[in-house]
């Protein structure tokens, strides 16, 4: 949960001083990662168990779809209408099973699938990006498909708790590569930006003066 709300605070920060589509795509996946895991820590105590489940896996997939959203946006594309699609229907599948009593495992599995499809998907087109040269991509790019192997186990971590903690270390290390990756490609494309229009303003002056020097009266 801290590693999320770390997360959450800092690449909506990074919105309030850039307020880029694909910076609240991610700040708002980052939150509602984070209310997962408060819904998770609150079904535990035994509290409005079913809404809870309801309310985790609905933020699980949300914020995969928004994650995912961010990586398209970011990449300059759009996201494809079968990814809403399949992120539709698993929500659609956690609102049938869970007030049907069925097991953990069927009720997370399709959710985390389509999670674990997102992280993947993301991961190979950062590692395939070619307008990206900063050694953060291959950091971003290699941290989502390995967290992406990671999500499918999630659905077999409630038949065997004893793997949990060290599930949860391993998604907070996932969230730190994933953040200082981000961080890095961030921090290049607004450096390239600059450089862009550093040179547009430089051209601008020079051919302004070519263009005083040439009206000029003799």
């Amino acid at each position: 949960l801290l590693s999320s709300l770390i997360l959450a605070f800092v690449f909506s920060y990074i919105r309030t001083q850039d307020n880029q589509p694909y910076l609240t795509a991610w700040s708002a996946a980052w939150v509602l990662h984070a209310l997962r895991f408060a819904c998770c820590l609150l079904g535990h105590t035994g509290l409005f168990p079913s809404a809870c489940e309801i309310a985790s896996e609905t933020f699980s997939v949300s914020s995969g779809y928004l994650l995912l959203a961010g990586s398209f946006i970011f990449l300059g594309r759009r996201v494809p209408v079968y990814w809403t699609v399949f992120a539709g229907a698993a929500l659609v599948w956690v609102f049938i099973t869970v007030p049907a009593g069925v097991g953990a495992f069927a009720v997370t599995l399709p959710a985390y699938i389509f999670i674990a499809a997102a992280h993947f998907l993301s991961g190979i087109m950062f590692l395939r990006s070619v307008r990206l040269n900063a050694a953060g991509k291959y950091l971003v790019g290699i941290t989502f498909i390995l967290w992406g192997f990671h999500f499918l186990d999630y659905p077999f971590a409630s038949e065997h708790p004893q793997t949990l903690p060290m599930g949860y270390l391993l998604g907070s290390l996932f969230k730190l590569s994933l953040i200082i990756g981000i961080l890095l490609l961030y921090f290049y494309q607004a450096r390239t930006e600059i450089a862009r229009e550093r040179e547009e303003l430089s051209f601008f002056v020079r051919n302004a003066s070519d263009l005083i020097v040439s009206i000029a009266p003799d």
